[in-house]
Order: C-alpha cells, then sequence, then structure tokens
C-alpha cells in the first residue's frame, strides 16, 4: 500500500541542523525516504521563529516512491503579487512565497545538493587550533567609552591592560569609528600584580564584583555548596569570565587576524589588528595570511558552511565544531582553483 507508512514533521528550522538533525531526520533516512520538503519558511502563527516540513514513506523500495521528490523553497516575493503574512498583533510582517523544484533526492538536511550531514571533524583542523570564539568579558563593567579611557590614562599608565574591543557591530558599521570601545583586561594578573594598576582595578571592583558577589550568594543559596561557577568567579574578580589565552598566545606573534560575525546574512570575513580585543560576537581565526583568507571568503566555503551551520531565523550561525573542524581545507590548491 503506497499510502501506509507515511509521516510528516513541522519543526523549527534546526531539525535539519547538526545535533538536532542527528537525532531525528538522520535517524528517519535509515529505513525511510523524504517524499517532500520545505527547506525553510516563516511560521506563520506569532512566534517569530522560521519553520522546516518533512514528509516522508517508510520504505526504500523505489517501486513504492514517486519517481521524483519535492522541495520548496523560500524566494522573494513578487511586487505585483505579494501574499502578507501577519505575525499576531504587532506592527511586522511575514511576507515571502515559496517556490518548489523536483529532484532525485532530498537528504536529511532536506537538501538536494551534496550530502555533507556525515562529514567528520579533521585533526589537521584542530590541531594546532586556529578557530576560536571571541572574548566574554562576563559584566559590562569591564568596558569603558574613549572618554572613561582617556580619563584613566592621565591617572596611570594602563596601556598594558587597555587594549580596543570590538564586536560583530563595530566590525560590519562604522559604530566604532563613532563610539569606540576597550576593555579593562588584567589577563592572568594576580591582586597582587593588578594593585601595579590601582585606578583601573577600582573601577572593576566598583562595577563588578558587588555584581558576582551577589550572583556567588544566589548559587549558594540554590545549590547549598560552597563551590560553583559564580563562586568561583568571586576568587578571580578583577579577571575577565572568559579571556581566550589560547587564542590571543596563537596570535601574539601576529600583526592580524581574521574574523567574521558568529551570526550572518552573508560571507563577511575581514582582517583585524593584532591591537584588538574580538568580543564573543566574532569567530577568530588564527591566520595573517592572504592565502588562508582567501580560502575563508572562497565560494567553496561559503557552500560548507549554510550546509553545514545552525541558523537563527534569517541569519547563518558560525560553529567551530560543525563549520571549520570538518571543512576539508585545501593544502595545496589556489583559490581560484577551489572555487572551480
Amino acid at each position: 500500500d503506497p499510502v501506509a507508512g507515511r509521516a510528516g514533521l513541522v519543526g523549527t528550522q534546526n531539525i535539519r541542523n547538526n545535533e538536532s538533525r542527528e537525532g531525528g531526520l538522520d535517524h528517519v533516512m535509515k529505513t525511510s525516504t523524504i517524499v517532500e520538503a520545505v527547506e525553510n519558511q516563516p511560521w506563520s502563527g506569532e512566534a517569530n521563529v522560521s519553520v522546516s516540513i518533512a514528509n516522508w514513506a517508510k520504505t526504500q523500495d523505489a517501486e513504492l516512491l514517486p519517481k521524483a521528490r519535492k522541495l520548496w523553497f523560500k524566494v522573494q516575493p513578487d511586487a505585483g503579487a505579494k501574499k502578507l503574512r501577519k505575525r499576531g498583533s504587532g506592527p511586522a510582517t511575514k511576507d515571502y512565497e515559496l517556490d518548489c523544484r523536483e529532484c532525485e533526492f532530498i537528504n536529511s538536511t532536506l537538501s538536494d545538493q551534496t550530502d555533507v550531514a556525515g562529514a567528520k571533524r579533521l585533526h589537521c583542523n584542530r590541531k594546532p587550533k586556529r578557530c576560536f570564539e571571541g572574548q566574554q568579558p562576563g559584566h559590562e563593567g569591564f568596558k569603558l567609552s574613549q572618554p572613561e579611557r582617556n580619563a584613566l590614562i592621565k591617572k596611570e599608565e594602563a596601556s598594558p591592560i587597555l587594549f580596543p574591543y570590538v564586536g560583530a557591530t563595530e566590525m560590519l558599521t562604522s559604530d566604532y569609528a563613532d563610539n569606540p570601545i576597550f576593555i579593562i583586561d588584567f589577563g592572568k594578573r594576580t591582586m597582587l600584580e593588578a594593585s601595579a594598576f590601582p585606578n583601573a582595578l577600582k573601577i572593576v571592583q566598583e562595577r563588578v564584583l558587588a555584581d558576582w558577589q551577589k550572583n556567588a550568594a544566589e548559587e549558594k543559596a540554590t545549590t547549598g555548596k560552597e563551590t560553583g561557577e559564580h563562586q568561583g568567579r568571586v576568587e578571580t574578580w578583577w579577571q575577565l569570565k572568559r579571556r581566550r589565552s589560547e587564542f590571543l598566545n596563537a596570535i601574539e606573534k601576529m600583526t592580524r587576524y581574521v574574523a567574521c560575525s558568529r551570526h550572518m546574512k552573508r560571507p563577511v570575513f575581514a582582517f583585524l589588528s593584532t591591537a584588538f580585543n574580538p568580543d564573543s560576537s566574532l569567530s577568530c581565526f588564527a591566520f595573517d595570511d592572504d592565502y588562508s583568507y582567501g580560502v575563508l571568503q572562497s565560494n567553496s566555503h561559503w557552500l560548507w558552511f549554510i550546509t553545514k551551520c545552525g541558523k537563527l531565523t534569517e541569519r547563518f550561525r558560525f560553529s567551530v565544531d560543525n563549520i571549520f573542524d570538518t571543512f576539508p581545507w585545501p593544502q595545496t590548491a589556489t583559490v581560484k582553483q577551489i572555487d572551480a
């Protein structure tokens, strides 16, 4: 019976990505065949999410399956015949159209392109480690505006612990030029060593310490334990939550490194001076050569990126484990050959 053993699934678009796919559609594909799917579309209800839809038959017998599969995908709406889909009572609208193409096969990522779902992490991409997440200060109190930085410099020679600080917004816009941000980074200095910068230490103490002590007290009251993440942080309250020392050590002898936003709609990789400390909104690459930059910016890497990545609404989310670590990095080919 060609109708028996059929099922459908509507889920957030992450059902076709990474761990969500491994526990769901990868398992379905072991015994079944996806015969129709919607790659990605805005949810028609109030929730501001994008969804994917998959319909499958619990068979892999070609005699019981349609000769062609149907894959639906979102396209820019026709200006002359737009369909507005309201997002509840709010002012935003969801304006989109779907188109369909027939294909011979739909894989578990809801694509008819080369299936890279099973790509493994490559040792050569991980040793030595080249891809990192930017810093997580853990508190806004570590950040200084231009006037605050200038005032501190007038009081003491704090340049060894003050760094220009850039995130995805600053890298992709002119915000940094208009409103530069600096960060107080004591590194791994002990309290005694940090005391060599008393005015900077006072700023962090006044802005950060009380909040971290409050978090530590709440954690202790909740867990009943004397140790925990927040309680441990109080012991080194003058240090950043996650400084990313491994990354800073990797670029120590470089003059520049490559960075991209961890969430993006299009491929934008750029060189940043090593004078800048990166925020956690950036993925950073310990490369200072043009060849490596060319590979990251190449069409082949972008296709790998959008096939392997997770997504946040309409934005692609960069992941070290799933994208960089699995990418078959070329060793001798030129960037022109890679794109070809």
